[in-house]
């Protein structure tokens, strides 16, 4: 259920089945809340008929979504987490732009959640941030290995990917500064460096 490299996950297939045993890459995301809570997305890839053999397991941490032979669940979690780093890279654009505007950013958040820029990102992090909780949901460690697997697989691929790559960067640099362990909310803390502001401020006012 660990996020790897979906060749990994075909290996380890390879292998199980020479054994006559199953494997199945079954990654997972929705953070802490969602292992919380029994609302994970499972992101399965092997075979369709032991998937659903677990089911009853599976179904007591989440949704279960197959995605295809071994190796699809990793590349399915791969892609979400490329949607997640460029997503949480435009709320926390969003949040330093409205901050430098003037606006009180906990009332734009509030705003903008059910308009077009509403997101899962949003409703778990946008509050959080606000209030300085930068404690891990997901750690920064992990997502920079992640998104360091997304580009490996880009390049296998052979296809261009700007925004990870970016996304990537500033993730990296914030485990430079000693904040691997914190959540990946805490990006805010590298928009706020780049630009000398920061939100905390904002806290008294929202």
């Amino acid at each position: 259920m660990t996020t790897s490299e979906p060749s990994l996950a075909v290996e380890i297939a390879a292998a199980a089945s020479s054994k006559s045993c199953h494997s199945i890459d079954a990654p997972v995301s929705g953070g802490d809340r969602g292992a919380k809570n029994g609302t994970l997305a499972i992101f399965t890839g092997g075979e369709e008929s032991v998937v659903k053999r677990l089911q009853p397991l599976f179904s007591l941490m989440g949704k279960v979504n197959y995605m295809g032979g071994s190796g699809k669940g990793q590349f399915a979690k791969l892609a979400n987490q490329i949607t997640i780093a460029s997503t949480m890279v435009g709320l926390v654009e969003g949040m330093v732009y409205a901050h430098k505007a003037g606006l009180d950013v906990g009332l734009y958040l509030d705003a903008i959640s059910t308009g077009a820029a509403g997101s899962k990102s949003l409703d778990l992090y946008g509050q959080r941030i606000l209030k300085r909780d930068l404690g891990p949901g997901f750690y920064v460690n992990h997502f920079v290995k992640d998104l360091g697997i997304c580009l490996k697989e880009c390049q296998n691929m052979g296809i261009s990917l700007p925004g990870l790559a970016l996304a990537q960067q500033l993730y990296v640099s914030l485990r430079a500064y000693g904040e691997g362990n914190l959540g990946t909310q805490a990006l805010i803390l590298v928009l706020e460096r780049l630009n000398n502001v920061s939100l905390a401020p904002a806290i008294a006012s929202s």
